[in-house]
């Protein structure tokens, strides 16, 4: 067996992040009196009895006062802090609501666009979703509006989205009544994507008109906040003149007011986190939606190129009538049959590349299984002639193994990587493909095809597997989906495929797929060893060395 030898290789929005206020909180020092209450006591043992009590009031109304003006400071700095809580609070909720407002309203859009490209019902369901709680939101801040510009406001966000939704309604209009995938991404870019960027202008203004709101809020929070500081300055300087004891208590306050700064800043910082995930997954959608554009794209190249090879494959069998008509001699006839069964090949070809893309991620039979070494086997015959006719070299090292996936679904796979590297060996110095099978030590099934080709530009690595890609500037026969196919059948099978290449030298695929005994299918009864009854053993596969194809110079 053979080591496995490589791992395959493989969400709100805020426009401004929150500013915490400049500056660290105020410490002030407890003052020490113990100097000052000896002063006082030398002073008071050489007053007399009057003295000592008039300077006792003093020391009683000191404290009192500074006990009035402590707890006046206290309860100016309870009321900002209060104040900056429900600032907090109710804005902090507002941005809230128009992230999720605006998350509503990408995803709504994104699975509409997604629908059309697949027509997957469930998507639709999604975009119809997404609307309800856009509606949802969008009606819980109209309700909570008072102020006549916000409802203003709110309003062009609901005048948008209708205008948005109508545009995304006749895009599925054009989907269902059977228009062409080009019609449908006229519709989509004419109307659903500058509906789009017209809704979410409206959401930002808004989101700008809340942010501008919290702002002059918070510059009247910290206004009052400074003010509270320099009544606590004077709390203080008052408690150092007056009594040490004072100090003890502006020193508590002090430090409970402390806590409540640090707690303030830790709100600030979990609320600047969050913002920071709400971009991450803004950006995320923004990429979400690129790649659905590439994809828009890619089938529009697609469907080009399926429409010039049919129209290439048709045009010989239209010609045949006539041809047949004028025939006067069997060999002319032999040959005109021959043409139309050559056409009638390739258009079945493309049709089949077609329908086992459709099915690929759907297995037939989860309890089916296949042998790698009777797979590969038959689509090593069946493109024997190809190998011939570009002079390819094809040594096939194949172990006796069971793979947990139907043998049509396995012959794709291996008629797919195999045929690519055939393909495009034509006109390369060395030509030459080495097909490998092996069971790994955790259960899975390796299959590894190398080749000498061209290589693929570093570029492009990322995007072989996706449906309908082809290489810029490489001309080749193909509808763009094999890989992509490969893929969705490897993966349906709890599979992993991953691909090395050096621009030049080759490309080696590897697949892993669960061989049967992972999943637990009962295998066939080996055959009986030779000379007791037992039936014939096929005919082997070629030795470690050969090929299918004489290697040409």
């Amino acid at each position: 067996m053979c080591a496995e030898s490589a791992a395959a290789p493989g969400t709100a929005r805020a426009r401004r992040a929150t500013r915490v206020p400049a500056g660290q909180p105020l410490r002030f020092a407890a003052p020490s009196g113990s100097s000052f209450f000896a002063f006082s006591r030398g002073r008071a043992m050489r007053l007399d009895h009057k003295l000592e009590q008039t300077i006792g009031a003093a020391y009683l109304v000191a404290i009192l006062a500074a006990l009035v003006i402590g707890g006046v400071a206290s309860f100016a700095l309870q009321s900002v802090i209060a104040s900056q809580d429900r600032v907090e609070d109710i804005y902090g909720a507002e941005l809230i609501e128009v992230e999720r407002l605006r998350a509503s309203a990408m995803e709504k859009s994104a699975q509409g666009r997604a629908y059309l490209l697949t027509s997957d019902a469930e998507l639709l369901e999604e975009s119809y979703a997404a609307r309800k709680a856009f509606e949802a939101r969008l009606g819980v801040l109209l309700a909570r509006a008072e102020d006549p510009a916000e409802r203003a406001r709110l309003e062009r966000i609901a005048a948008a989205q209708k205008a948005h939704h109508e545009a995304l309604a006749r895009a599925f209009a054009v989907h269902r009544a059977g228009g062409k995938p080009e019609d449908v991404g006229r519709v989509v870019g004419a109307e659903v994507i500058p509906k789009l960027g017209a809704l979410e202008v409206a959401i930002g203004d808004y989101e700008l008109f809340v942010d501008s709101r919290l702002e002059v809020a918070r510059d009247g929070a910290r206004q009052a906040a400074s003010r509270a500081s320099r009544l606590v300055v004077i709390v203080a300087c008052g408690a150092v003149l007056l009594a040490a004891g004072l100090g003890v208590l502006l020193t508590r306050t002090m430090h409970r007011l402390y806590r409540a700064a640090e707690e303030r800043l830790a709100l600030f910082a979990r609320e600047e986190r969050a913002r920071a995930e709400a971009e991450a997954a803004r950006r995320d959608l923004a990429e979400t939606v690129e790649r659905l554009s590439r994809v828009n794209a890619d089938l529009d190249a697609f469907a080009g190129r399926i429409a010039h090879d049919l129209r290439n494959l048709l045009t010989p069998i239209s010609l045949v009538p006539p041809r047949l008509r004028r025939a006067d001699d069997k060999e002319a006839t032999e040959r005109i049959a021959a043409s139309l069964e050559r056409s009638v090949t390739r258009a079945n070809a493309v049709l089949e590349g077609l329908l086992a893309f459709s099915r690929s991620s759907r297995p037939d039979d989860t309890r089916q299984m296949a042998s790698m070494r009777e797979v590969i086997a038959e689509v090593a015959e069946e493109l024997a002639q190809t190998a011939t006719e570009v002079r390819a070299e094809v040594t096939i090292q194949v172990e006796d193994t069971r793979v947990a996936c139907s043998p049509e679904l396995l012959h794709v796979v291996v008629l797919n990587l195999l045929g690519n590297a055939l393909k495009y060996l034509a006109g390369r110095e060395e030509r030459r493909v080495v097909v490998r099978a092996c069971r790994t030590d955790d259960g899975f099934v390796e299959l590894a095809v190398e080749d000498t080709g061209p290589g693929i530009p570093e570029g492009a690595k990322d995007r072989i597997f996706e449906p309908f890609y082809r290489v810029p500037g490489v001309h080749a026969p193909g509808t763009g989906i094999g890989l992509a196919t490969v893929r969705r059948i490897v993966t349906a099978h709890e599979g992993r495929i991953a691909c090395v290449s050096a621009l030049g030298r080759g490309t080696t695929f590897r697949v892993w797929m669960p061989c049967a005994e992972r999943k637990g299918l009962p295998l066939p009864p080996r055959p009986a060893p030779a000379g007791r009854g037992a039936p014939e053993a096929t005919a082997p596969l070629p030795r470690e060395g050969e090929g299918l194809g004489a290697r040409e110079s």
